[in-house]
């Protein structure tokens, strides 16, 4: 073999070395943004098939009647969990709205699943449905949001479901 030759070839070595280096790089930085959004999923709020068995069971107790489900709108995750709540509903032969976006700067930030009524001292009986549902089911989170304008937005035959933000992954102040 000649000098050019080996010349050739070694350059050509030299060059497949850089190429598979690059893309050992390449290859490592997209398993570890593959091994972040897996992690993300796993974290998720799920709705279990116990879960969903309940909630149906005992949510078309109110079935004809209709709910609106909001989620916190930049959050991909309240936006699958508040989907989940909007089959189930759905399911129970409930009129289902949504899930309709709740923005942060013009309202209370949402953390956890919200059950919104008028008056913490008389509850519509639908809003008083889905907290019992939603507790005997053993979702967690949940609590009643006082909303003294939601009589003027939402009549009393439509009840509101909020799914905010997961609490573990929200920390209020400082």
């Amino acid at each position: 073999m000649t000098v050019t030759a080996l010349e050739s070839w070694k350059r050509f070595f030299e060059y497949a070395a850089i190429s598979l280096a690059l893309l050992s790089g390449i290859a490592g930085l997209l398993s570890l943004v593959l091994e972040t959004r897996i992690a993300a999923l796993k974290s998720q709020r799920q709705l279990s098939a116990e879960q969903r068995k309940v909630l149906i069971e005992k949510l078309q107790q109110g079935s004809g009647n209709a709910v609106q489900i909001h989620a916190y709108h930049t959050s991909v995750e309240s936006n699958a969990y508040a989907r989940q709540f909007m089959e189930v509903f759905t399911a129970s032969g409930w009129k289902v709205e949504g899930p309709l976006q709740d923005v942060a700067a013009s309202e209370p930030l949402t953390v956890g699943v919200r059950v919104v009524i008028e008056n913490k001292d008389k509850p519509y009986p639908i809003a008083e449905l889905i907290f019992r549902s939603l507790k005997e089911a053993g979702v967690k989170d949940i609590e009643y949001e006082v909303d003294p304008h939601s009589l003027f937005v939402i009549p009393s035959a439509w009840a509101t479901l909020r799914v905010g933000l997961k609490p573990e992954t929200f920390r209020r102040g400082p």
